[in-house]
């Protein structure tokens, strides 16, 4: 069903300067797709028959004549003129159909479909169908003026004791332990190697590796079985693997074949002054004066993040709008690409949470950058330059690097696009009436 079309002229000036004309007509449809009509003037048609005859000759060869100078009348009689043809329409699409969307101001996020291509043929134009899939349009509701409660955050003493834990766990020595057995928060370091049904599998043989006893850091089942193993043992260990391993390997049992090869176990120094110079401070007053300054800055940042959460919830409440399915899609390819097996769950459950979270991501995006368009939010070249700069830091890589690779990647468009949904989130929390 047409819902609404308009014409307009695109006036396309390519890299050789060359002047195209191309008539698009723009045909709204039904959901977030769009047809796009387009029509190649002949000029541009006979170009491109020209430049795929120039292509075809250097690649065919026909006795009497040398490579490259079979004369195209005879080339195509001999081969045919489809051979040029399909050359030059393969051609043409692409690039008038890229820079049909450049010029007619379509955020367009997928081609769905070429159809109703016509004949091409010397000195007529040509004329395509592109259907295409865009985002859509965002009906915005109030952003301005938001009522916001702020989660205050006080430091307590307990905070500062908790930190101080942390320190004194961090500067523990580790010691060599000979005269009894692995027990929980022990460090131990083993070789390994598992079979699933009597064969090795992807990761299931180690040497020298590190455990922390009690930290659930391995297999599910594996640590507790390391409880009680003396330097030197030997011991065969049965677990089932768990929901993150392939299809073939997950729920079955695996076989590991265990060697300890030695224990440490920690250290811990008091809490006290010689803990504090340890740490480059006078004393161990100094030492909770600086956790404390820490500690407000981090809850500082907290409350920050909290009052953009609760901006953007209270804005995408409001906002109305059909979710691409092909932008959820990407983002649901993303995630899992971006996991790679971390999690420890069921396949359906972990489908429905990533789907869950890459429809919230894409409502997030579009509702942002709409309201970045109604509000004409751009990126300066020098917003775009600090975070480029900010990134190298990160890296420990040179600025130019950086800019190089992301250029080359093509990764430059969505930094932008970060720092723009930055910079309108600043704006929103800015905007916003916040109370407590």
């Amino acid at each position: 069903m047409l819902i609404c079309d308009f014409n307009f002229f695109i006036l396309i000036f390519d890299f050789a300067q060359e002047c195209v004309l191309m008539q698009v007509n723009v045909a709204k449809q039904e959901g977030n797709k769009v047809e796009l009509q387009i029509e190649v003037e002949k000029d541009k048609v006979n170009d491109a028959l020209n430049k795929a005859y120039q292509k075809v000759v250097r690649q065919v060869r026909m006795p009497g004549f040398r490579p490259g100078k079979i004369p195209r009348k005879v080339l195509e009689k001999h081969f045919g003129k489809e051979v040029l043809k399909k050359e030059a329409l393969d051609t043409l699409i692409s690039e008038t159909y890229l820079k049909a969307i450049d010029e007619s101001e379509q955020e367009v996020i997928a081609p769905l479909e070429f159809k109703d291509i016509g004949e091409i043929e010397q000195d007529k134009a040509l004329k395509f169908t592109a259907l295409v899939e865009v985002k859509p349009e965002v009906e915005l509701g109030e952003y301005k003026e938001i009522e916001i409660v702020k989660k205050k955050r006080l430091i307590l003493e307990e905070d500062i004791d908790k930190s101080l834990k942390s320190l004194q766990e961090e500067n523990a020595k580790l010691i060599p332990v000979e005269d009894r057995p692995a027990k929980e928060e022990d460090l131990v370091f083993i070789d390994f190697e598992g079979k699933v049904e009597g064969k090795p599998f992807e990761g299931g043989k180690g040497r020298r590796v590190g455990l922390e006893l009690g930290k659930g850091r391995s297999l599910p089942g594996f640590e507790e079985k390391l409880v009680g193993m003396i330097k030197e043992e030997e011991k065969e260990i049965r677990v089932n693997l768990p929901e993150n391993f392939p299809q073939e390997l997950k729920g079955k049992e695996a076989l590991f074949k265990v060697r300890l090869l030695e224990i440490k176990e920690k250290e811990f120094p008091s809490i006290d002054d010689e803990l504090a110079k340890e740490l480059k401070f006078n004393n161990l007053d100094e030492l909770k004066v600086d956790l404390r300054k820490r500690l407000s800055a981090e809850a500082l940042l907290e409350e920050k993040k909290d009052i953009e959460k609760q901006v953007v919830e209270k804005i995408l409440e409001g906002a109305k709008l059909d979710l691409p399915k092909t932008m959820v899609e990407r983002e649901i390819k993303r995630r899992k690409e971006s996991l790679a097996g971390s999690l420890q769950m069921k396949e359906g459950d972990l489908e429905k949470e990533l789907r869950k979270g890459a429809e919230r991501k894409v409502k997030v995006d579009l509702v942002l950058n709409a309201i970045a368009k109604a509000e004409k939010i751009e990126v300066t070249s020098e917003e775009e330059d600090e975070e480029i700069r900010k990134v190298a830091k990160s890296l420990k890589q040179e600025v130019g690097k950086v800019r190089e690779f992301l250029e080359k990647s093509g990764q430059m468009n969505n930094l932008r696009e970060e720092v723009r949904r930055s910079k309108t989130i600043t704006y929103l929390t800015e905007q916003a009436k916040v109370s407590g």
